[in-house]
């Protein structure tokens, strides 16, 4: 069964959902790299077409991704699209990286690797307009809520493999 794992950008989706993967021996998956390959299209292209045209695109990404045993790094903004949510309420391992809106600020001003030029031009204050109205969103689709700040993501897979239900 998969771990899915969601969560406001700069999380740590997509590091702890490499380490989850390593320690558990399961593949690892970024939705949106399972996007662009079945679409042929970047994720910038799709957002040119609109964001309903990305936002379907990653619903039919997340149901072919639900069938395997793998660990999924899902957007930040998977949850904006009701059809996911529903996805994701159903589902029993879905696990919620929670930060702190500073951290998160911060982690995304120093990630060098994965650039994202809307939110480096934002004010803390800008991230926390985005991510307020995503939290409740984030919490009633998890089945596990785990806070990241001030942890390193080691310690993160280790809460995450002590909750899960294997």
């Amino acid at each position: 069964m998969s771990i899915l794992l969601i969560g406001f950008m700069g999380a740590g989706k997509s590091t702890v959902g490499r380490l989850l993967a390593e320690q558990l021996a399961k593949p690892f998956r970024d939705l949106d790299q399972l996007v662009e390959e079945m679409t042929q299209k970047t994720i910038p292209q799709l957002f040119e077409e609109g964001e309903a045209v990305f936002r379907e695109a990653e619903t039919k990404a997340l149901m072919a991704a639900l069938g395997k045993d793998q660990v999924i790094a899902c957007g930040g903004g998977i949850i904006l699209k009701e059809a996911n949510q529903a996805l994701l309420q159903a589902y029993p391992q879905v696990v919620y990286l929670k930060g702190q809106p500073d951290a998160l600020f911060r982690r995304i001003q120093k990630d060098e690797a994965n650039v994202r030029p809307l939110a480096t031009e934002k004010t803390v204050a800008e991230m926390q307009e985005i991510l307020s109205p995503r939290l409740p969103l984030y919490q009633s689709a998890a089945s596990i809520e785990v806070e990241t700040t001030g942890k390193a993501p080691q310690e993160i897979v280790q809460e995450i493999v002590e909750r899960l239900e294997l």
